[in-house]
């Protein structure tokens, strides 16, 4: 069972599948990455209630929207953790005219700022290289004026979750209220982030306790839902040997 990007051409499942065969697999299944989450959370999607799942990997984010064991709307986007810390290192390029590397960018993603400190004053400092002659040099940032940043590099999430939400049936709203939305993937830990989508939704917004592992978890528990999701679970013989 592997858990696949929404947007994931047939050409490229095709391949995985080939490839899988060709390893040894005696069958493939397949599943998107927000429905796989969805499962390895407990949802059911087999019932007539409406869950709205999103997962923000390295590089992509994906949302999906089911209900009654298919699908209501499913949405990729080529936006993901890495983007966030190539926003980071932008903006103190584009301000402070600074170099840091990727890696301390995703530190400083991780353990220091936070989408929902705004008004805070706490300051703290970081080291880069002054891209006008290379000297090294260390500035003093505050909560208060990279919160406003991370929401601007955020937009793409929010736009993507509010692409779903648009295919949903009016009589689908009340589901959406109880239900909320699941945040999974690498970056649903990012500080801020469950309270800033919650507020700019208007949902609850729920993170499981390993968001990095929920969907490998969902393929396990899909093994033994093939037969009632089926316009979720897709069986890959139709990829293999050509087909």
């Amino acid at each position: 069972m592997i858990a696949v990007p929404c947007e994931t051409s047939s050409v490229a499942r095709h391949a995985l599948v080939d490839a899988l065969m060709h390893a040894g697999a005696r069958q493939v299944y397949l599943i998107a990455s927000p429905a796989a989450a969805a499962i390895g959370a407990d949802f059911n999607l087999e019932n007539s209630s409406t869950i709205l799942s999103m997962v923000i990997g390295r590089d992509v984010t994906n949302v999906g929207l089911y209900c009654c064991g298919g699908i209501v709307s499913q949405v990729g986007d080529a936006f993901g953790g890495h983007n966030i810390d190539v926003g980071i290192c932008q903006y103190l390029q584009d301000k402070y005219n600074v170099l840091i590397g990727i890696e301390q960018a995703e530190k400083l993603k991780s353990e220091v700022i936070s989408l929902t400190r705004g008004g805070n004053q706490d300051t703290f400092t970081i080291r880069g290289r002054r891209i006008s002659d290379g000297v090294e040099v260390v500035i003093e940032l505050s909560l208060e004026e990279l919160s406003p940043v991370m929401k601007k590099i955020m937009k793409p999430v929010l736009s993507s979750v509010k692409r779903a939400i648009a295919e949903a049936t009016p009589d689908m709203a009340g589901d959406l209220l109880k239900n909320g939305l699941l945040l999974s993937g690498g970056s649903a830990l990012l500080s801020g982030l469950k309270d800033w989508l919650s507020f700019e939704l208007g949902i609850p917004v729920l993170v499981p306790d390993n968001p990095a592992d929920i969907i490998s978890e969902g393929c396990l528990k899909a093994f033994d839902k093939q037969k009632h999701l089926s316009l979720l679970i897709e069986n890959g013989e139709k990829y293999y040997g050509g087909a």
